[in-house]
């Protein structure tokens, strides 16, 4: 207890950094999977819907998309 920082130390810091920014980059793609899967201007059923009898049920397919990832 020195007040140096050792190999050991900086490993177990660059451990934690790489664990945080993959959980951020994770709870990103999650947030903005699921903000587009029920946005009423940019989902697939804002652009798709009414066009055919599947296109109608366009949404179901974005919400098993989000509800499996």
């Amino acid at each position: 207890m020195n007040g140096k920082l050792g190999a050991t130390h900086v490993i177990y810091g660059v451990d934690l950094l790489s664990l945080c920014m993959t959980l951020a980059a994770a709870a990103y793609v999650i947030v903005m999977s699921v903000d587009t899967g029920v946005s009423f201007t940019r989902g697939f059923y804002s652009k798709y819907s009414r066009g055919s009898s599947f296109s109608d049920l366009i949404y179901l397919l974005e919400l098993i998309v989000i509800l499996a990832w």
